[in-house]
């Protein structure tokens, strides 16, 4: 069951995939909307399979391989939500295909085991708190990165004069701009609480080596690099390009640290 789940969730997110991208090169406007209903199955289907793993006794906020699965299906959510009222369909070529990867990844990333009997009840709370904060940040981060990524895109149009279909389907660079101001506002308080979380939740697990060490350098990392995006909107008007080129780079180190995670429990095993 768990598997038929799996595939038919894959093979949404791709159908969704293939749909937004005939919308984004070609001439169909009606692809938009069997795109969106495709992604919409896919989640149905994706939160199908994360309910159906809870009740076979695998917590999705226990560990990586939850963790990866909970962030591909937030972050179609959030898009849908992002996208209702808004001229950004086109973000869609860019999230379906990052929503797949994510589901993929949590495939092949081995299952935690279940944590001993000496981990307290409120050491287990932390630590879901922890992976939903950080799970729900990171997809916003992927949001702002996608925004930022269509605003160099059509920045590049503008700046050769290549007005074609994406300029078209696109809100003007000043929305984009805001749009991913936005995200950022909202994402980086529900990181910065997952930073605080896991800071307080790793001081009760014991030490496991250099990779561990170096995910927590470079989730820092990722903090400083929306702090500065945040401090230098506010203090120096930082907008457009740089902004979007930051934005990117967090998200790209956000990333890196699921990576590092990912590679860590494979070598556990």
């Amino acid at each position: 069951m768990l598997s038929a789940l799996l595939l038919i969730s894959a093979a949404l997110y791709g159908l969704s995939l293939l749909l937004y991208l005939v919308f984004l090169f070609g001439r169909d406007e009606g692809s938009v909307r069997m795109a969106r209903a495709a992604l919409l199955a896919a989640l149905a289907t994706h939160l199908g399979l994360i309910g159906y793993q809870c009740i076979d006794g695998f917590n999705p906020l226990r560990d990586v391989r939850g963790a990866l699965s909970l962030t591909s299906w937030l972050l179609g959510a959030g898009f849908l939500l992002l996208t209702h009222r808004s001229r950004m369909s086109v973000l869609g070529a860019f999230i379906a295909p990052l929503s797949l990867c994510l589901l993929l990844a949590s495939r092949v990333t081995p299952q935690a085991a279940p944590a001993g009997g000496d981990a307290s009840g409120a050491s287990r709370a932390l630590g879901n708190l922890h992976i939903f904060l950080s799970a729900t940040g990171v997809a916003i981060f992927a949001l702002a990165a996608a925004v930022g990524l269509i605003y160099l895109l059509q920045e590049r149009a503008l700046k050769r004069k290549q007005l074609g279909r994406l300029f078209r389907i696109t809100p003007p660079l000043t929305t984009l701009d805001a749009v991913g101001r936005v995200l950022i506002l909202v994402g980086f308080p529900l990181y910065t609480l997952a930073m605080g979380t896991g800071v307080v939740w790793s001081l009760q697990l014991p030490d496991d080596g250099g990779s561990h060490r170096l995910a927590h350098v470079i989730s820092l990392a990722v903090w400083l690099i929306f702090a500065a995006l945040i401090g230098l909107r506010v203090a120096v008007g930082l907008r457009g390009r740089r902004a979007a080129l930051l934005t990117m780079a967090g998200f790209a180190a956000a990333v890196v640290v699921l990576l590092l995670y990912m590679l860590r429990r494979m070598m556990l095993v």
